[in-house]
C-alpha cells in the first residue's frame, strides 16, 4: 500500500512539473501510472473477490445477487478510472458520456435484483 501511495505522489509531482512543458507527455504519464496502479492493486482485489465468493457459499440463494454486486463494483471502479482519465486529458464531454453509458449498463445488470424486490413486495401484499 505504501508503494502505491509513493508511486502516486511521485507521478503527481512529475505531472505538475511536466504539465506546462509537454501536455502530451503528461497525459502519457497519467495513463501509464494509472495502468501500473491498477495492475498493482489487482492482487488485493482478487483476494477480496475470492473471500466474498467463499462467504457467499454459506448463504444459499444469494449467490447470484452477490455476483451482481461484484460485477457492479468492478464496473464502477473501471468507470471511475476511465472517467477520471478523460477529465485529466481535457475531454469532459467524453467523461460525461462514459459515465452515462456506465450508469445505464449498471441499471441493466441490476434489473434482476429489482425484479426480485418487486416479487417480494407483491408476495407480501397478496
Amino acid at each position: 500500500m505504501i508503494k502505491i501511495i509513493i508511486t502516486a505522489i511521485i507521478a503527481l509531482v512529475l505531472l505538475v512539473l511536466i504539465k506546462d512543458i509537454n501536455r502530451q507527455f503528461a497525459v502519457f504519464i497519467t495513463i501509464s501510472v494509472s495502468i501500473l496502479l491498477i495492475s498493482a492493486s489487482y492482487g488485493n482485489l482478487k483476494n477480496i473477490l475470492d473471500e466474498v465468493n467463499r462467504l457467499s457459499e454459506y448463504v444459499n440463494g444469494l449467490n447470484s445477487y452477490i455476483r451482481i454486486m461484484i460485477k457492479l463494483f468492478g464496473i464502477s471502479i473501471i468507470a471511475q478510472i476511465v472517467s477520471s482519465l478523460c477529465y485529466d486529458c481535457g475531454e469532459s464531454s467524453l467523461a460525461y458520456q462514459t459515465q452515462l453509458y456506465i450508469k445505464a449498463a449498471m441499471l441493466v445488470i441490476a434489473l434482476p435484483v429489482f425484479e426480485s424486490v418487486i416479487n417480494i413486495i407483491v408476495g407480501l401484499i397478496k
